[in-house]
């Protein structure tokens, strides 16, 4: 009986020390890599919990302008959202003037405060390599067709 008690008692001790261990590793990454680090923007790379932040951005518009605000990007803010449909409503609706790619005229519209979030981040991380292992150069600009669309898809 004594033997079962202490091999149990031994695992729970090894699985504590090696909790411990991780959460003490997870504590010395920068803030942005940190399961509950808030999205920052500049920060180089896509790890484990990039899209976890972005995502997070989508519900919470002071923290999604605050990681905007933290970055290069430069933006104004949108007017509120005049939609009475929900499914067309944006929480904090921007209007991308600079980022990491130049688009071309016109200008986007309004985007919302996570896509422009996504947007800038796809730009470096994605985009550019991509268009630089593929192409030879970088992306100069960007041709769109828009950036908010609210309209109903059959099948969707």
């Amino acid at each position: 009986m004594w033997a079962e008690i202490t091999a149990r008692a031994g695992i729970l001790l090894i699985g504590a020390v090696g909790v411990g261990a991780v959460l003490q590793y997870i504590d010395g990454q920068p803030e942005g890599r940190k399961p509950w680090g808030e999205a920052d923007l500049e920060e180089p790379g896509i790890h484990l919990f990039t899209s976890t932040h972005l995502r997070a951005l989508r519900g919470n518009a002071d923290a999604c302008l605050a990681a905007l605000d933290g970055s290069d990007m430069q933006f104004t803010r949108a007017g509120p959202s005049t939609s009475t449909t929900a499914a067309c409503h944006w929480q904090a609706g921007v209007r991308i003037e600079r980022s990491n790619v130049g688009y071309a005229s016109p200008a986007p519209d309004i985007a919302s405060c996570a896509l422009a979030a996504t947007l800038y981040v796809w730009e470096r991380e994605i985009l550019q390599p991509a268009a630089a292992a593929h192409l030879g150069s970088e992306v100069v600009e960007i041709l769109h067709y828009g950036t908010f669309s609210c309209r109903r898809v059959n099948g969707a």
